[in-house]
């Protein structure tokens, strides 16, 4: 009679076990399914954008400033970005600007239905890469840019981020965004 508890109680244990491992794998499951849609949902934003022709030392310069802006719609968790790179063309399809921005200081994590910034500075004076862009500038004219965007992202304990590409923004500068 004792042997036969022992069995009921062992029984009892392996489905008590199986019942809260069950309960404990659906939400990693159920975050899983949400990683692809996850990938599709995020978008970039340009926040703002400058571009001003610089004149100090009677060397002329160009320099872009701009806040991206990463948003993840969806309610996968997860995400830890390695890096942002964004490539800037303008008019007929001129690279100007291929560079990588890293995330803010001890923000990695896109959390859920959340954004991360990366801010872009930079000075241009290289002749052969703005020399078509300074006319533009020194008249005034409205310039129109194209702003491709990806983001390094580590996925499931990669040691290796994994590129995603993501939507390219177009913009009208000096007159969509000031």
């Amino acid at each position: 009679m004792g042997g036969l508890k022992v069995k009921r109680l062992v029984e009892y244990g392996f489905y008590g076990w199986a019942v809260v491992s069950l309960i404990l794998m659906v939400f990693p499951i159920c975050n899983y399914l949400e990683f692809y849609p996850a990938i599709r949902n995020l978008f970039l934003s340009v926040e703002s954008f400058s571009c001003t022709l610089l004149n100090s030392t009677g060397e002329e310069k160009v320099r872009i400033t701009s806040t991206f802006v990463v948003f993840h719609n969806s309610s996968f968790i997860g995400l830890e970005v390695f890096r942002f790179n964004v490539r800037i063309f303008y008019e007929e399809g001129v690279e100007l600007v291929s560079t990588y921005l890293s995330p803010p200081t001890g923000k990695r994590v896109l959390g859920p239905y959340s954004a991360m910034k990366f801010l872009l500075n930079i000075t241009l004076s290289d002749k052969t890469l703005i020399g078509d862009l300074l006319p533009l500038l020194k008249n005034n004219e409205p310039v129109e840019w194209t702003i491709y965007g990806s983001i390094y992202l580590y996925i499931f304990g990669n040691p290796y981020p994994q590129l995603i590409n993501l939507n390219p923004v177009e913009l009208v500068y000096p007159s969509s965004l000031a």
